[in-house]
């Protein structure tokens, strides 16, 4: 089911079993008459605020606690819903897999609205930010001290899916205990546009790493430093 531009899939209702009435697409054995209909609905803004919310409910009178939790089957988000980080620093070690078509933004300019990883991550195998889906929108926020990424070809930040990172500041990344971090920020696909990259520290390079069709416009990246090999981009 396909919505129209300001809508979103809301779920099927009829001849559809309950644990799959959220899927889009849909799979059902036709073996039997069904009726099938596809409800849309207006996008939900959901809210994160790190001093005050909590990591229960639907983060819209109550916000969510962290930005982990609004992107994780738990929170219920949809396929264009908004999730909005209030103003202020947001600490936050876990990895992220974003693999939905979500508006994740700052609510002010990016120095506004941080995104502090405190250079720890659950996974250091793993990127720690990983976009899969297509037509998601980061902006307006600040990515300071990722870390992970122990692989040297992994990556802190990966996008495989058709996205977009927009007016997004990564800075004071990089492992601090000798790691083999590398490529801050690795695209396969999608665009970086109107970015800087300043201030981390990798023990490998480059620094930003685009294959396939990945695309970076309009960026500033500036005073960061590879400790071993292949610097730049």
């Amino acid at each position: 089911a396909t919505p129209a531009e300001d809508r979103t899939f809301g779920c099927w209702t009829g001849d559809v079993p309950e644990d799959l009435r959220e899927d889009n697409p849909l799979t059902l054995p036709m073996d039997r008459a069904r009726t099938v209909s596809a409800r849309f609905r207006d996008p939900k803004v959901h809210y994160v605020d790190y001093a005050n919310g909590v990591d229960s409910g639907d983060g819209t009178v109550m916000p969510w606690k962290t930005l982990a939790y609004a992107v994780s089957a738990d929170s219920g988000v949809v396929e264009g819903d908004e999730i909005v980080l209030v103003k202020g620093t947001h600490v936050c070690s876990d990895n992220l897999v974003i693999d939905k078509k979500l508006h994740i933004h700052g609510a002010g300019d990016p120095s506004e609205t941080v995104f502090d990883a405190e250079h720890k991550a659950k996974s250091t195998s793993n990127p720690h930010v990983k976009i899969t889906a297509d037509g998601a929108l980061i902006n307006n926020l600040t990515f300071s001290r990722l870390c992970g990424g122990q692989n040297h070809n992994c990556g802190l930040v990966t996008m495989s899916g058709a996205s977009a990172i927009s007016n997004v500041v990564f800075t004071a990344s990089g492992n601090t205990d000798g790691g083999n971090n590398g490529k801050l920020v690795v695209l396969s696909k999608g665009i970086l546009t109107r970015c800087a990259i300043t201030g981390n520290d990798m023990r490998y390079g480059p620094i930003v790493n685009i294959t396939g069709t990945g695309l970076m416009e309009n960026c500033l990246v500036y005073d960061n430093r590879i400790a071993t090999a292949n610097g730049g981009i």
